[in-house]
Order: structure tokens, then C-alpha cells, then sequence
């Protein structure tokens, strides 16, 4: 890897860590978790209700197909899968500008 992409690797994850934010104080880092349960017809609407998502035909089919399969794989015995939804926010507070 070369210097400068090992170097931006760097300092994106120590900015994520709040390690090396310049000009900024007092990083937060929240978290925030919801979880939905949800049946194979609401599994298909919402997968359908995505901007992307196939209007019609064979790609449309093909996304039904498996979302039918991961539902199979992974309902509970309600016939229920459980999606996580995790939000992270972060805040911090302008450092002072050096006089």
C-alpha cells in the first residue's frame, strides 16, 4: 500500500474513533438501534418500496424469489425475520480559533 492511501486509511478511522477530528472538542458518538419484525409479505413491501428496486419483470421475480428464500432461511417460528436498523451520530463542538 502506498504512503499517502495508508495515510488516508489512517486518519479516516482515527476521525471515526473521534481520535483526530481538527478543529473540533468534546467528540459523542451515539448510537442508536431498532429492530423490525417483520413477515414475508412486509418483507417484500419493504424491500419494494426502495427507490432502486425493480418495478417489473424477470428482475423483479428474481429479487421475490429471494427474498422468499431468506425467509425461509431465517423466519422465526412466528414466521418472522427481525431486521436491525442502527443510526450513528456524531457530535462535537468547534474548537476556538487560535488567536
Amino acid at each position: 500500500m502506498q504512503p499517502r492511501t495508508w495515510l488516508k486509511k489512517l486518519r479516516y478511522q482515527l476521525f471515526w474513533q473521534g481520535l483526530w477530528l481538527p478543529g473540533f472538542v468534546d467528540f459523542q458518538r451515539h448510537e442508536f438501534r431498532f429492530n423490525q419484525q417483520l413477515d414475508l409479505i412486509g418483507l417484500i413491501g419493504l424491500a419494494r418500496s426502495q427507490g432502486f428496486t425493480p418495478a417489473g419483470g424477470i428482475a423483479l421475480e428474481k429479487l421475490i424469489s429471494e427474498l422468499t428464500e431468506f425467509h425461509k432461511r431465517f423466519c422465526n417460528v412466528q414466521g418472522q425475520v427481525e431486521l436491525t436498523y442502527c443510526t450513528r451520530l456524531y457530535v462535537a463542538t468547534p474548537a476556538s480559533p487560535r488567536v
